[in-house]
């Protein structure tokens, strides 16, 4: 990451003992995982790119969950995610000592860091 002082250390993974195979869920996304999931997602948070807040998800009930049960159970099914939902909007926002990067997609994260100097990195 940019600002950021190289690790002191890396994880080594060479011995690490790989599955023969996992087992996946096969089912159709249901109801009840649709409802569970949009209501834990978080209200007044920035929209992805298609423009849809968590709060009109929660609005749309039943009728929302299950047009989005029906979608996800097809897309899971048919193993392949819409070329829509791999877009995302990266925007960096230069502040004042302090280097804010928002990645804004279908779900949202912002990173907060201080800007580092060289002399910090050791």
């Amino acid at each position: 990451m940019l600002n950021q002082c190289k690790p002191l250390s890396t994880p080594d993974f060479g011995d690490t003992v790989m599955a023969d195979s996992i087992e996946v869920y096969k089912r159709n996304i249901n109801l009840e995982q649709v409802q569970r999931a949009v209501s834990s997602l978080i209200n007044n948070k920035a929209p992805g790119v298609d423009e849809i807040s968590a709060e009109m998800l929660k609005h749309g009930k039943e009728t929302v969950a299950e047009q989005l049960a029906e979608l996800f159970s097809m897309i899971w099914q048919n193993l392949e995610v819409p070329e829509d939902w791999k877009k995302g909007v990266i925007i960096k926002l230069p502040k004042k000592k302090v280097s804010i990067t928002a990645i804004i997609g279908e779900e949202s994260h912002y990173f907060l860091h201080p800007a580092k100097s060289s002399a910090e990195c050791g």
